[in-house]
């Protein structure tokens, strides 16, 4: 399988433009210059090494080091629109949660159609592959309110149903480009690594995990990280206040869902990049409630790769302190090095919590841990706190 170092070896990616040139002919196929090629499918194909591949894919790879671990969906749903901003990657659920409108839709609404049997517009959603009838309507306004709704309700993307559009979002992002010097491409009124904290709100494993107080079974003090392994809890502070590398292109935020079963795996509802909180707050089950969430990859030293996976308020604060430290600094390479440098005590109407404050200490590349790694879900722990924002 073609690796990021050959890749770069034959091809530059440009990640404003989505363009991919050819910088070395190695067969009589495959011109120098731009890849045009467009096969009937609408997506951008590139033969390396006698194989092809889509060049969505490859773009995920030039970037990360990695290709996507499931699909990669275009955003503004053009198929050969490869700028890394209309990228994103996601599994097969939420890739069918963001579809262009059927041609064959009447109504201008997916889901949304007239039943002449009843005389009454229908709507519909599909979850899971599981259709759920949401209901007969006198007006074309409330099935599609109803619709709407539903949307919100199981996570669907904002763009989903929607004509084709233009996907260039104000968003900075930082790219190693064919040289070998770091590049910063800007969009107008926005910072490096923007990052929206909401209005107040899978991974891979191991997982990391803020204790905000102290474990009831006493295995972890307050005010201290851990890491879950195979052997139970393991108290990795002291490594946290030394210094960990954060991958900020793995980075996701957004609403996240569990009810403590342990081994039953959280519902997320992500945010499209964590420069915008665009997620409105799920309503609650029962006592139960969404809270701000994020994950994130880590290496702890060069060979512990683990996932900071968590929700909560003292979490959350913590995330909020680091991604604050990481726009003060303006620094600029493939991952940040920060170190954890004090406790902030936050306090609410109704009780309080503890969060992680961090400082940057300097910018390196990717440790090779963090490039190749097997996703798996888990479940989420909550970080003990009194209250949430």
């Amino acid at each position: 399988m073609i690796t990021q170092k050959r890749l770069k070896e034959l091809f530059h990616y440009d990640p404003e433009t989505g363009v991919f040139t050819r910088l070395v002919r190695t067969s009589s196929q495959g011109n120098l210059g731009v890849v045009k090629n467009k096969p009937n499918d609408g997506y951008i194909a590139i033969k390396v090494d006698k194989k092809e591949y889509k060049a969505h894919r490859l773009a995920w790879l030039y970037v990360h080091g990695r290709f996507p671990s499931e699909q990669i969906d275009h955003i503004n749903h053009d198929r050969a629109d490869n700028r890394f901003i209309n990228l994103r990657e996601a599994t097969n659920q939420e890739n069918q949660m963001n579809r262009s409108k059927c041609s064959r839709n009447t109504s201008g609404f997916l889901g949304v159609s007239w039943y002449k049997t009843t005389g009454r517009w229908t709507s519909q959603i599909q979850v899971n592959n599981k259709k759920i009838r949401l209901g007969y309507f006198k007006n074309k306004e409330d099935a599609i309110a109803a619709r709407e709704a539903a949307n919100i309700k199981y996570g669907f993307h904002d763009n989903h149903g929607k004509e084709l559009f233009d996907s260039g979002e104000q968003l900075v992002y930082k790219q190693r480009c064919h040289n070998g010097k770091t590049q910063q491409h800007e969009k107008e009124n926005n910072m490096s690594f923007d990052f929206d904290e909401g209005d107040t709100g899978g991974a891979s494993g191991p997982f990391l995990n803020w204790h905000a107080r102290e474990k009831l079974d006493g295995s972890m003090p307050s005010r201290s990280f851990s890491i879950r392994t195979d052997d139970g809890l393991k108290d990795v502070t002291k490594a946290m206040e030394k210094g960990v590398a954060l991958d900020l292109n793995t980075l996701r935020t957004g609403w996240c869902f569990s009810n403590g079963t342990p081994g039953v795996a959280p519902e997320w509802l992500y945010n499209t990049t964590p420069a915008r909180f665009d997620q409105p707050q799920p309503a609650d089950r029962g006592e139960d409630r969404w809270k701000k969430g994020f994950t994130i990859r880590i290496a702890i030293g060069k060979d512990q790769a683990c996932s900071w996976s968590q929700a909560g308020a003292g979490a959350w604060a913590g995330l909020v302190s680091l991604m604050k430290a990481v726009k003060a600094d303006g620094g600029e390479g493939e991952c940040v090095i920060a170190a954890m440098s004090g406790v902030e005590e936050i306090k609410f109407a109704k009780g309080g919590t503890s969060a992680p404050e961090f400082t940057i200490k300097k910018w390196s590349k990717r440790p090779e841990c963090l490039t190749e790694q097997a996703v798996v879900e888990a479940a989420v722990e909550e970080d003990d706190s009194d209250d949430e924002f």
